[in-house]
């Protein structure tokens, strides 16, 4: 799958291009992807990177059947069940990614799946979690820019996000995407404006969306 311009990478992602070069610096390995959906993101993700092996996690039979589609001949395993129920090897993964999924868990349920993140990661590896920020989350849907999603049922501001990251895993990165990306999405052409801008621009506080990249913390009984 490619993307010929920058207007159909935008029209599928709300990424800026400072987020997705850092995202791809990590990419190499045995990378797990934890809730893939239709595939697309993992796809324009790992383009080009040198990867071992992808683990595609993803409990809605219909949009892993599409993702299949996207990855054909390739060293791609798609399980279609519910994370908290995956089972893998202990160290495992180089490279886990979760994005914008943490949100769409109970708290209680999203503290099974860091402790299973943290017992599937090797030592040396990198967890990628997205979310968006609460807080300006809600003003933009208030205000009409994007529709709410009924199926977040445990959103956190971005200090709430930032500390429940940081007691699990050791911060490599903590970035934001400001509000605004509904906008530009509708007007492709401002992409590379609007990304220069949230680069130098997007402090926490006031992005819509923020990427937490670390490695993961040893514990004292390891």
């Amino acid at each position: 799958m490619t993307f010929p311009d920058i207007t159909d990478i935008y029209r599928d992602f709300y990424m800026p291009e400072y987020i997705i070069a850092t995202i791809r610096k990590y990419l190499k390995g045995r990378i797990l992807d934890v809730g893939t959906a239709d595939g697309k993101k993992l796809r324009f993700l790992t383009d080009g990177c040198s990867i071992d092996r992808i683990v595609a996690v993803e409990p809605d039979s219909e949009l892993i059947q599409r993702a299949k589609k996207l990855f054909r001949g390739e060293a791609v395993d798609f399980i279609n069940e519910r994370f908290e129920n995956f089972e893998g090897r202990r160290g495992y993964f180089n490279v886990i990614l979760m994005l914008e999924v943490i949100e769409h868990v109970s708290f209680k349920l999203r503290e099974v799946f860091l402790k299973k993140i943290k017992y599937l990661l090797a030592e040396d590896g990198i967890v990628i979690v997205s979310t968006p920020n609460k807080y300006i989350y809600r003003i933009i849907t208030i205000l009409g820019v994007e529709k709410w999603e009924k199926t977040h049922i445990s959103e956190m501001h971005y200090w709430e996000f930032r500390k429940l990251m940081g007691i699990n895993f050791i911060e490599e990165h903590f970035l934001g995407v400001l509000a605004g990306m509904s906008i530009v999405r509708r007007f492709p052409r401002l992409y590379g404006m609007f990304s220069f801008v949230s680069r130098h621009c997007a402090h926490p506080l006031v992005s819509r969306s923020v990427y937490f990249i670390g490695r993961k913390r040893k514990e004292k009984s390891e």
